[in-house]
């Protein structure tokens, strides 16, 4: 379930963790994550996204829709570009094009972007049914960046990739491990 207190930091999940969670998401909800999972990007800047955002081999986050204010292009995984294209294939044709929000309103509202609060109840119900607690959206960004650490990308790749201003920043949203200390 998500955070409580909204002061503690989400979750961060193991790959077999957000398998597991991600195999109990509706269709939408699993698209927008796989985004966070892969990008790191927060929930607000995968919703914000348009298919004309999705290049060959990258995602571009515009700067219009970062935190930062800052446009970063991040690679796109295969596992992405999968998720992605099932996705699209799920929308109607109008819905696909470049201009058209990847993840649009269901109630037939084309010209707006899915609202966040519908991502976070759809993550609410399969954290339940994943049996997995302290989730938030931000647990995709926490977890991807820090599987990233533990895989011994540099550390200021890992910043180009968030967009944190600095390494401080960034190293609040690690979990290091008893082994790494």
């Amino acid at each position: 379930m998500p955070k409580v207190s909204r002061c503690g930091q989400s979750a961060v999940l193991s790959t077999g963790e957000l398998d597991r969670l991600v195999d109990c998401m509706d269709p939408r909800c699993r698209a927008v994550m796989s985004v966070c999972r892969y990008t790191a990007a927060r929930v607000s800047e995968a919703l914000a996204l348009k298919w004309k955002n999705i290049t060959a081999g990258f995602v571009v986050l515009e700067k219009s829709n970062t935190k930062t204010k800052r446009t970063r292009q991040v690679p796109m995984t295969p596992a992405l570009a999968a998720e992605l294209e099932r996705w699209r294939r799920l929308q109607p044709a109008r819905h696909t094009q470049p201009g058209s929000w990847i993840f649009c309103r269901t109630d037939g509202i084309d010209l707006e972007p899915a609202p966040r609060r519908s991502v976070d109840h759809a993550l609410r119900r399969a954290c339940a049914k994943a049996g997995l607690t302290g989730v938030s959206t931000h647990s995709m960004r926490r977890s991807a960046l820090t599987s990233a650490s533990d895989k011994g990308v540099p550390l200021r790749h890992i910043q180009s990739l968030s967009g944190h201003e600095s390494l401080d920043c960034l190293s609040r949203y690690l979990q290091v491990s008893e082994a790494q200390k």
